[in-house]
């Protein structure tokens, strides 16, 4: 089985870095020893991975049996360097996370904020902090799902866990009614349960996303829902679906235009 996140028109397509390094010894155009020379300036941050091995196991991936290695290719032994920027090796803090995108936001002025999968939940603390977030844009939110206190819907169970609502000040909760949220989920997404813990996975996802739109309209706030399978709209890897006519954007989303909505198409064959 194959996953693939198309993330289409988020980005521009990005020319292979230039690092410039200098010491500030250097720049003067001095020498020195180890114990002359000044600090390392780095002018621009990036990563990038070097060497390792690639192994693939044989045979067809199960869904069922994933730590089954049959159908499976490895990547292993890489190094993964980083220069002038916070490797990604600590446990998730969603304070810090929420803090350094409202700090973010603080210095660039009012814009809209894009997120995707986990950092969904993140967004909505995010927003409830900052009023230069003007709208939120989520590309199939995975966890997070924020909900006023004493109006959080029951848990959901599917085969990959449960899934929970969070419960949220009222004060905090009603913010996020103060801006525009349109959320996307692409398709291969199931109605019914199953066993395959990674499709189960996202219908309880897309059903608590119901519920937060709900939830969101229904204290007064501007919430939409776009389910691409809903708007004729199927992953471009199926053959079958025909010719497709991307949905636009609501119309309070409007400054977000130019995410494409192939953006959040999400091919889980």
């Amino acid at each position: 089985m194959k996953r693939r996140d198309i993330v289409m028109g988020l980005t521009a397509a990005a020319a292979a870095p230039a690092v410039g390094l200098a010491t500030d010894a250097q720049a003067s155009g001095a020498g020195g020893g180890r114990g002359g020379s000044a600090p390392l300036t780095i002018q621009e941050q990036d990563s990038f991975a070097v060497g390792g091995t690639v192994i693939t196991t044989p045979g067809t991936f199960d869904p069922r049996n994933p730590t089954n290695p049959a159908g499976q290719t490895l990547y292993g032994d890489h190094a993964h360097v980083f220069f002038s920027m916070l490797p990604d090796t600590g446990p998730i803090d969603g304070e810090v996370l929420a803090n350094g995108v409202s700090a973010l936001f603080d210095e660039i002025g009012q814009g809209i904020l894009v997120t995707h999968s986990h950092a969904g939940g993140f967004g909505w603390h995010t927003a409830m902090r900052n009023k230069n977030i003007k709208t939120v844009v989520a590309l199939e939110p995975g966890s997070g799902f924020a909900f006023p206190e004493g109006d959080v819907p029951d848990p959901m169970p599917s085969s990959a866990g449960t899934l929970a609502g969070e419960a949220v000040p009222r004060e905090e909760f009603q913010r996020l009614t103060k801006v525009p949220i349109v959320v996307y989920y692409g398709d291969n997404i199931p109605t019914e349960p199953t066993d395959i813990a990674g499709r189960d996975n996202w219908r309880v996802r897309l059903a608590m996303a119901r519920l937060f739109v709900d939830a969101l309209n229904r204290h007064g706030g501007d919430a939409t829902l776009v389910h691409l399978p809903e708007s004729g709209t199927r992953c471009p890897s199926d053959a079958t679906a025909g010719p497709r006519a991307y949905p636009p954007l609501p119309q309070h989303a409007e400054p977000a235009r130019q995410l494409d909505c192939r953006a959040v198409m999400k091919c889980r064959g």
